[in-house]
């Protein structure tokens, strides 16, 4: 099954990809391009470096430079891909379970994502769980940004 995007991730991907444009502007150069790709990849938490990006937008250039808002959500999937893989996140919740308690708690969620989570998407997290303890998979199937 292809991986598909949801239309509130599509919207806030749109947000981004024109907050890097001028007023009017459909397509960003390359070096807006690339450095947009390593804002996304850092907001995505799978930060790359300029030179990994710069590839990227290399790889991905049809010989005029200019890169629309079809190709970067192109380039966004893939690396979004190679992110939410289960090895990738089993680490990611690792490193979050501080204790090794094989669970994580709002409080949990507050303390890592303290800047970028709102309460309401804590709960929200929770809310995948009967006990208010987000096991792995839970949190796989909420971190996944991926339509199942």
């Amino acid at each position: 099954m292809a991986k598909e995007l949801t239309d509130e991730q599509l919207a806030l991907l749109k947000d981004m990809f024109y907050e890097f444009t001028e007023a009017n502007e459909q397509k960003l150069a390359a070096e807006k391009f690339t450095s947009l790709i390593c804002w996304v990849c850092a907001f995505l938490c799978h930060p790359i470096s300029t030179t990994e990006a710069q590839v990227i937008t290399q790889e991905h250039d049809d010989g005029s430079g200019l890169f629309d808002f079809d190709k970067f959500i192109t380039v966004i999937t893939i690396k979004m891909i190679e992110t939410y893989t289960t090895e990738n996140m089993l680490t990611y919740f690792k490193n979050l379970d501080t204790e090794s308690k094989g669970f994580l708690t709002a409080d949990d969620l507050r303390l890592a994502f303290a800047n970028n989570m709102t309460e309401d998407e804590i709960q929200k997290a929770v809310s995948y769980t009967s006990d208010g303890k987000l096991k792995f998979e839970d949190f796989f199937k909420f971190m996944n940004p991926f339509k199942e």
